[in-house]
């Protein structure tokens, strides 16, 4: 680094690909040495350093001049890929492949606490493969594999019960040095759901071969039912592949409910039958009982099937809920419930609705009155929120609606752990920001990016982000294309936050998480967004 000129942290993201004469190093022309000029004097003097978010502002506004010349037809439109503002270029191409990143750099941006869950849960199951080989091998029987294939789908179905979800958020409260590792890890725990649930189809797979294909001519139906198992959890695992969810989501949500609610049912059924293998003929009923309650496959089951079905014990049934659309052109609605116990709504909580007791749909909570009320914000984002919207946009609500009790945290409650942050929304996302900033949970800075704020969001929305004394608007109506990564990383860089906190699209939001990764060691960014999990 020379003296006098700022270091900018960007060098890694920009400066893919450059060669060594374009660092900048000045040329001195003296006639003592060759050529003429007068001696001393720099012809290339370096130019005063420009942020990273200038320059893309320039970037923005050039690009989008070329583009009403080429509409006019003054110039000939540029052929090519398309630059976008928000590093796009830098990290993708036209198939959405990162580039101009060496292989290595490549694998780390993409690496993340989700896979690192994934390989601790291979790693566990390697060992009790490994276990399974070598009783094979020597002919004693010290390994079930019923226990390791039901042991799986436990934990996987205790990795989606919200009180579980509570308790590993309350513990993730650790001293600050370890805070970024943990909250990654709970936020990212659907990494160990995804690798519990493929490896305990694996060892059903192989449960069912080895020790049930012994006994199939004996005991046909716990074979069957073991088969019907299979069926059922390879028909979820494919539908919740990330190609599948993102294309077919409807699809998945159903198959996953349906098969889901099928695979306690069976398994149930079929752990009590696989107990009876161990059944002699003159065992009495208190012997056949104690063998089955003795069973670690059946009371790992009883908590599978626990963790499944109490969310309809704890339902609340809300008849005409308080709805209203704060904007005229049916782009968002607010819905209110009443506060009920179990499961208090708070910041940093989220809530899961339905209309038909069927499909759920999880919003965060957005606004808590102290009318013992809380209100969800949504927007147009697929089928069932547009159908909400229009319906309430024309004043025909849903006359019931059910809410679960049990709210558990979303990825925003870690924002208790830091002494300031950058919360960054675009559109409908600011609702997981708005109680934090009525209750001043968190120094926060918002950046939020929206299309002319107060027609779309309304006035009460409005009012509460406007109010907070941290905030960067962007009206994309009359500011043009914006630069999400670079206000979020200029707000970070003058506030001096700790951390970054966003909720968007997907794309913008894995874009940002790599800009904030893909920094100089000893600058990188806790960068926490919303995912599928949070």
């Amino acid at each position: 680094m020379e003296l006098g000129v700022p270091e900018t942290l960007y060098a890694p993201l920009i400066n893919e690909g450059e060669s060594d004469t374009s660092s900048g190093v000045p040329v001195v022309d003296d006639p003592h040495l060759e050529g003429g000029g007068e001696p001393g004097v720099f012809e290339n003097e370096p130019e005063p350093a420009v942020s990273e978010y200038d320059r893309r502002v320039v970037e923005d506004k050039l690009e989008v001049k070329a583009e009403e010349a080429s509409q006019k037809g003054d110039v000939e439109k540029p052929s090519g890929p398309k630059v976008h503002s928000t590093f796009e270029h830098v990290f993708y191409d036209d198939n959405n492949k990162i580039n101009k990143l060496p292989f290595i750099r490549k694998l780390f941006l993409k690496f993340n606490i989700f896979h690192a869950w994934i390989l601790f849960a291979t790693f566990y199951n390697i060992i009790l493969l490994a276990l399974y080989i070598s009783s094979r091998a020597t002919g004693i029987k010290y390994v079930e594999l019923a226990s390791f294939a039901v042991g799986n789908l436990m934990i996987t179905c205790l990795l989606r019960n919200e009180f579980f979800v509570h308790l590993i958020y309350y513990c993730s409260v650790v001293p600050r040095s370890l805070r970024l590792y943990l909250h990654r890890a709970v936020i990212e725990i659907g990494g160990l759901h995804v690798g519990a649930a493929v490896w305990g189809t694996i060892w059903t797979t192989i449960y069912v071969g080895d020790d049930l294909g012994q006994v199939v001519e004996e005991h046909p139906e716990v074979f069957i039912t073991g088969v019907v198992l299979i069926f059922f959890l390879c028909g979820m695992i494919l539908t919740a592949l990330p190609w599948a969810r993102n294309r077919y989501h409807n699809i998945w949500e159903i198959v996953h409910r349906i098969f889901g609610w099928s695979v306690i049912i069976v398994l149930t059924l079929h752990i009590i039958l696989y107990t009876t293998l161990y059944w002699d003929g003159d065992d009495s009923d208190n012997e056949r009982a104690a063998k089955t309650f003795s069973s670690a496959p059946f009371w790992m089951t009883m908590i599978a099937g626990a963790s499944v079905f109490y969310v309809w014990f704890v339902v609340q049934i809300v008849v005409k809920p308080y709805a209203y659309v704060p904007n005229n052109n049916g782009t968002v609605c607010a819905i209110r419930f009443p506060n009920g116990f179990l499961g208090l709504a708070s910041p940093g909580t989220y809530a899961r609705i339905s209309t038909n007791y069927v499909e759920w749909h999880s919003f965060s909570v957005a606004v808590k009155s102290p009318d013992n009320t809380f209100q969800v914000v949504m927007a147009a984002a697929g089928d069932w929120t547009r159908n909400m919207i229009k319906k309430v946009s024309t004043g025909h609500p849903p006359p019931v609606m059910f809410l679960r009790r049990v709210k558990p945290p979303g990825f925003m409650y870690c924002i208790h752990s830091y002494k300031k942050v950058v919360a960054v929304a675009t559109g409908a996302g600011i609702a997981p920001v708005l109680p934090h900033l009525i209750m001043k949970t968190a120094n926060i800075h918002v950046v939020w990016v929206a299309r002319e704020h107060r027609r779309c969001y309304g006035d009460q929305i409005c009012d509460i982000v406007f109010s907070n004394p941290s905030k960067t608007i962007f009206d994309t109506a009359t500011d043009g294309k914006p630069d999400a990564i670079g206000l979020a990383l200029r707000a970070f860089d003058e506030t001096d936050a700790d951390a970054i906190f966003i909720v968007s699209n997907p794309f913008l939001t894995f874009a940002l998480q790599r800009a904030c990764k893909d920094r100089p060691a000893g600058h990188r960014i806790p960068c926490y967004g919303a995912t599928w999990d949070s």
